[in-house]
């Protein structure tokens, strides 16, 4: 069935590209290469590296964008790995890379790896077999061999993940690091099993980290070799080698004299390489590599004299994972409630318990709610998104909670240091004493006046009195305003810098002719996207951005507003689209597909998830360049920032982006590598981690710094799959424990069931389980879309039948399943019983 499924994949690509729809090829290859982790069809990833990239660069228009793309040298040991090396080959060849060295050293393999890797020559730059000293040795001849900017060795049973070279070269050109981290996803059997990222913050690698092994190293805090990328400069300052006598733990030792001459690190959170775990690799049996770091570690502080010091870190539990109470006061909507929810999906998918408390449900005291649920889950730290819409006048609660347990407030705007407003735009009373003169007292949050001042003084004495409160900032201007409101009332609470993170498996690029019929446009209109809560808000820009729409000469413009069109406008050079507001996440996604730029030129964001959204589904941004926004639009990389917020300026921009297809494209690729790069959940739970970790947290209650990663969080998700049975089908019975039936089910009867089936467009395959118990043979037909499966169970026999539904057209279909028999009703049973349905849903 699976490789049915890819031969399908395949043929739409093919056909795409021959037919000359390319942007239809580009989005089947997109979804094919995130789907696949591992290589399952060696044909399929030829055909992409021969063809569609070599025949047609535009197929990842990222190779001629005017970027210079830094050389990658990789270095691939191999010794008798014929099992496992083609599938590494083309995991490298398939990157499409432009600027790529790739080295295979083989140490006289024996098996068939010569006559594969003959099989590929015209993509190999160097290769050799012959008889080494083992996998350093091979290492160092392909080091000395290598004339790039940048060098990794990928192991003979590695691979990379799809675009790991371009996310790597991205990492270097925008962060100037010496080496690069980001995720290595562990496989066993094809199936993936973990998900790693060094717990190490970014900058100089820590060396009195490095040379702690239990609590260190062997705790899991640093790498997996080949999800680490290197300069050639920093490979020759610290000896340009590995050691030939290091059978097992050269990378660490090679680590250990990167930390020694300063290397600079920086880390990117997206899967870089997938890594197979299995029995017959060197690394299987741990007791082995674990005596030899001893040694290692031993010679390395004696040849670089240095002293180790006693980091005096407490025993830990490895299965022991933070409880986390997370408060704010509409639960999971609007900006600041979406936040919240990616935050409490960040630590859930590194493992810890989260308790989301919305202060909006609890009947009566906020207090007694609260405390009640610190009573019931037994908390290790508490974290407060915004409440300012429940309790606008008092931040009683945060102080009640900050003494009992470690607290930390996340700044999604200024209402904690202010009397009441959440930006203050250019009123400086927050710093000398907000009151009733308050400019903006009819505003939301609006609270009596004259309390405006008692709040502002409850504020402050928490912030200059509290002993266990915490701010997380998520911007550069946010930690501006932040410190210099502390300096002045000489309070000295932590700060912490985190990244707000978007789901990435909702998030992507999908296909846009799809996205844009679903809102009425047309494959030849050229769409503006603008995103608000009200576009009459002089905050967001609603403005500026329509008297710029005025000045733009654009044949078939439309403005998609995602967002309440609570103002009435006129613009006679366009049509105007509005979704009004939205909450499901697929309609967010459809809508930023269905644009050719987004554009929400806003004058204060403490971020701007949008941005982050928008570069994720690959949409490029304009913005303007001030508050958060510096730090959620890249110049060049996910879009463009205006220092003049004049109407003429935004205009040029737009125009200019709208004659340069190529720009537009380029811009394209890029957002999207860089949002997988930075604006991730998993580098959301990163700069959490980070911040826990300085505080101890993790010390303090036993708990491991190394994190794990699930490989997603459905508790995020839109729901997937929403079931109607409409004929055949009964009510939801069982399960009944007296007559052994320990099981759910639907009875489906009659000569045909039909369900019908409406997804979110994140789904690529349905199971559906079945059972037999009436017949001593029962043949079932499944009809679905245009496929048609037939499924024989013998009496007592179960079923689990996938139904792989990807690449469709629309959101609803029907299954309509068939019975070769059924029981004639009787005075007994009305029903006519076949078979029953124990459940059917995404996988």
């Amino acid at each position: 069935m699976e490789n049915l499924m890819l031969s399908k994949k395949f043929d739409i690509i093919i056909k795409s590209w021959k037919d000359g729809r390319l942007d239809k090829a580009r989005y089947e290859l997109d979804a094919l290469l995130i789907g696949q982790k591992l290589p399952a069809s060696i044909k399929l990833k030829k055909f992409i590296s021969e063809k569609l990239f070599k025949d047609d660069p535009a197929c990842f228009p990222m190779s001629s964008n005017g970027i210079d793309w830094p050389k990658i040298s990789v270095v691939t040991p191999s010794f008798n790995q014929g099992k496992y090396i083609e599938e590494t080959i083309v995991s490298v060849i398939s990157q499409a890379y432009p600027n790529i060295e790739f080295i295979i050293i083989d140490g006289g393999s024996t098996d068939s790896t010569v006559s594969v890797i003959e099989k590929y020559s015209e993509h190999i730059n160097y290769f050799v077999s012959e008889p080494d000293k083992g996998q350093s040795d091979a290492i160092n001849k392909g080091f000395d061999k290598a004339t790039g900017d940048i060098y990794t060795w990928l192991n003979s049973d590695d691979q990379f993940a799809p675009n790991a070279l371009f996310k790597m070269a991205l990492a270097f050109i925008t962060s100037k690091a010496d080496l690069v981290a980001g995720i290595c996803e562990v496989y066993e059997n094809d199936k993936i099993i973990s998900r790693h990222i060094t717990a190490c913050e970014e900058g100089v690698l820590p060396i009195q980290e490095l040379l702690d092994l239990d609590k260190g190293w062997n705790a899991g805090q640093f790498f997996y070799q080949p999800e680490v990328f290197f300069t050639k400069d920093l490979w020759e300052r610290a000896g340009a080698h590995v050691k030939t006598d290091c059978f097992y733990s050269m990378d660490y030792e090679m680590w250990c004299r990167f930390a020694a001459v300063k290397a600079n690190l920086h880390i990117i959170h997206t899967p870089i390489v997938n890594f197979r775990s299995h029995p017959e690799q060197k690394t299987a049996d741990p007791t082995k590599f674990k005596q030899e770091l001893l040694s290692v570690r031993k010679r390395f502080i004696e040849e670089w004299d240095i002293e180790p010091e006693e980091l005096n870190r407490p025993e830990f539990e490895w299965g022991r994972k933070l409880r986390v109470l997370a408060i704010n006061d509409h639960g999971f909507n609007y900006g600041a409630g979406i936040a919240h929810q990616r935050i409490c999906a960040a630590l859930e998918m590194a493992g810890h318990q989260v308790t989301p408390l919305d202060l909006s449900v609890s009947k009566g005291s906020h207090s007694a709610y609260v405390n009640a649920a610190i009573e019931k889950n037994n908390p290790d730290i508490v974290i407060f998104g915004n409440i300012h819409s429940q309790i606008p006048d008092t931040v009683a609660l945060i102080d009640e909670i900050q003494k009992k347990l470690p607290t930390y407030w996340v700044v999604h705007d200024f209402w904690l240091f202010t009397g009441r407003c959440a930006y203050p735009g250019f009123c400086q009373k927050h710093l000398t004493g907000c009151d009733a003169e308050c400019p903006s007292k009819n505003e939301y949050p609006i609270i009596d006046e004259y309390k405006i001042n008692a709040a502002w003084e409850e504020k402050v004495s928490l912030l200059k009195n509290s002993t266990n409160l915490k701010l997380f900032v998520n911007s550069a201007w946010t930690r501006s305003f932040v410190a210099s409101k502390l300096e002045a009332l000489g309070a000295s609470v932590p700060v912490y810098d985190i990244q707000l993170g978007v789901p990435s498996y909702l998030y992507k690029p999908v296909d846009k002719s799809h996205c844009r019929e679903e809102f009425g446009v047309g494959s030849d209109e050229f769409v503006l996207g603008f995103s608000v809560s009200s576009l009459s808000d002089p905050r967001k820009g609603g403005k500026l951005f329509l008297d710029a729409v005025r000045r733009l000469d654009i044949n078939k413009l439309v403005i998609l507003l995602i967002g309440n069109l609570d103002v009435s406008i006129k613009l006679d050079n366009c049509r105007i689209i509005s979704t009004g507001y939205v909450k499901e996440q697929k309609t967010v996604v459809s809508a930023l597909n269905a644009m050719d730029l987004f554009v929400a030129p806003s004058s204060e964001e403490t971020l701007g998830q949008v941005y982050l959204e928008a570069a994720m589904c690959g949409v490029p941004s304009i913005g303007l360049n001030m508050s958060g926004i510096k730090d959620a639009i890249i110049d060049g990389v996910t879009g463009y920032k205006l220092n003049n917020s004049s109407s003429e300026e935004l205009s040029k921009i737009i125009s200019t982006l709208y004659r340069d297809e190529t720009m537009r494209r380029s811009l394209s690729k890029s957002s999207h590598l860089y949002a997988h790069n930075k604006f991730t959940l998993e580098a959301c739970y990163h700069s959490i981690h980070a911040a826990l970790l300085q505080e101890k947290i993790f010390d303090k209650v036993g708990a491991p710094r190394k994190i794990e990663l699930s490989h997603d969080v459905k508790s995020i998700r839109d729901k997937p799959v929403i079931l109607s049975y409409k004929k055949g089908v009964d009510v939801e019975e069982g399960p009944y424990p007296e007559s052994g039936i320990d099981y759910k089910f639907r009875w489906c009867h009659s000569s045909k069931s039909v369900i019908g089936v409406s997804i979110s467009k994140e789904v690529e395959k349905l199971s559906l389980r079945i059972k037999n118990v009436l017949f001593s043979e029962q043949v079932i037909s499944i009809r679905f879309i245009d496929e048609e499966l037939v499924v024989s169970l013998s009496r007592s026999e179960e079923k689990v039948v996938d139904l792989y539904i990807a690449n469709m057209k629309s959101n609803y279909f029907e299954v309509t399943l068939i019975p070769s028999k059924f029981h004639k009703s009787s005075l007994n049973e009305k029903r006519e019983l076949s078979f029953k349905l124990l459940s059917i849903e995404d996988v």
